[in-house]
């Protein structure tokens, strides 16, 4: 399914006006007499200012989300549109479209194949979803991952949260009573991000039923809503706007957060292990189970998995034919973005405080995605057949 939102080329703050204007009426957004054509007079000066030689000038920029409409990645690409149209060299319009099905496969495929990539107008902006079913050999996926390059990295948090309904309340709970309880959790395929919480529920212990064919996560937390799913999580930029709600009407409580991964610990999320979560990390929930802490290849792979579903979550993938001014125009508007102020203090405050890769920073990482340990990749994979009978690609 296919589904497009665009932002008109007008400066940002012209935009958030409006919403300022149509969420407080009659209520002024201004600061004062006059602000809103002193306003108008400095958005027209820089206007004027787009540099008419960029290559993205007077150009379209559509940013696919392989996902539906609601879930960590399309939050993230809809925020970051109209600061890009701002801060990309020549200030496209930039539109986010909405390509799903087949847990993001079919968006792959259409920015592989339906996309005219040394025109450089679409870009990919992947999650751990659509990209480890390529690290584990899907062979519907007709997308090469070698075949890209990375313009921007997002790392993220992740958190898991069940039904209150269920009797758990919290972490203290959860220690006590998870074992005993039947649950049902939601996924896209076994091979996606979700393979990283079932190798998570099964190191628990928790006997578990995994419905497979979610297309992301916002159709998971509707069925979790309606009560369908009683163990669901969720990625970072998602919590304040979908979970938080649910858990201040005492639908969802959290019980522990994926952590981030470094070197060969897990460390406490800088969003959940503070105030107003407070929540211990997969590692720390583990070892208040069972009393010991995890160990062997299964924890190998938890951390294998952390790091490439969640702590190099997303990337904006433009196709190697791309021209090399295409590339450097994009980085460079990736970079401006980061630097702006405005987005700084929304971005802390809708998708929490991990860190944004730009510049240098974003091959080494890129690398690192596709640079998976093949006897980790192969224990994994064992693991879903053995488990959740997926089909064996090797």
């Amino acid at each position: 399914m296919m589904r497009t939102y665009s932002f008109p080329r007008r400066h940002r703050r012209w935009f958030l006006g409006v919403l300022c204007a149509a969420s407080l009426a009659l209520t002024a957004c201004g600061t004062g007499d006059g602000g809103g054509d002193d306003e108008a007079a400095e958005a027209d000066g820089e206007q004027s200012q787009v540099d008419e030689s960029a290559f993205y000038y007077d150009k379209e920029l559509e940013i696919i989300v392989p996902f539906e409409a609601g879930g960590g990645t399309d939050s993230e690409a809809r925020f970051m549109a109209p600061f890009l149209q701002e801060h990309i060299p020549g200030s496209p319009t930039v539109g986010v479209v909405n390509i799903s099905g087949a847990a993001g496969t079919i968006g792959n495929n259409q920015f592989a194949l339906e996309r005219e990539h040394t025109e450089a107008t679409s870009v990919l902006y992947s999650s751990a979803s659509s990209f480890l079913p390529w690290i584990f050999e899907e062979p519907a996926l007709e997308l090469n991952y070698d075949d890209l390059v990375g313009n921007f990295v997002s790392q993220v948090g992740g958190i898991v949260y069940v039904r209150c309904d269920t009797g758990i309340d919290g972490p203290e709970a959860f220690v006590e009573q998870a074992q005993d309880m039947q649950w049902v959790a939601g996924e896209q395929t076994p091979d996606s991000l979700g393979a990283h919480l079932l190798l998570a529920y099964d190191m628990l212990g928790l006997e578990h039923n995994a419905v497979m064919g979610f297309e992301g996560r916002g159709p998971a937390r509707v069925a979790f809503e309606q009560g369908e799913l009683n163990i669901n999580w969720d990625t970072s930029p998602s919590v304040p706007s979908d979970v938080d709600p649910l858990i201040e009407d005492g639908v969802a409580c959290p019980v522990f957060t994926i952590g981030q991964a470094s070197e060969d610990t897990l460390e406490a999320d800088a969003m959940f292990s503070e105030e107003p979560y407070n929540l211990p990390t997969f590692a720390e929930i583990y070892e208040q189970i069972h009393g010991e802490p995890p160990s062997g290849p299964e924890w190998d792979a938890y951390l294998a998995l952390t790091r490439a579903g969640w702590t190099n979550q997303k990337v904006m993938w433009l196709h190697k034919d791309a021209p090399p001014e295409a590339v450097e125009q994009l980085r460079a508007g990736f970079e401006a973005m980061t630097e702006d102020p405005e987005f700084q203090s929304q971005a802390e405050e809708l998708l929490g405080p991990h860190p944004k890769l730009v510049g240098d920073d974003v091959d080494p990482a890129v690398d690192g995605l596709r640079d998976f340990p093949e006897d980790i990749r192969n224990w994994i994979m064992d693991f879903l057949v053995e488990n959740y009978d997926h089909p064996d690609p090797r």
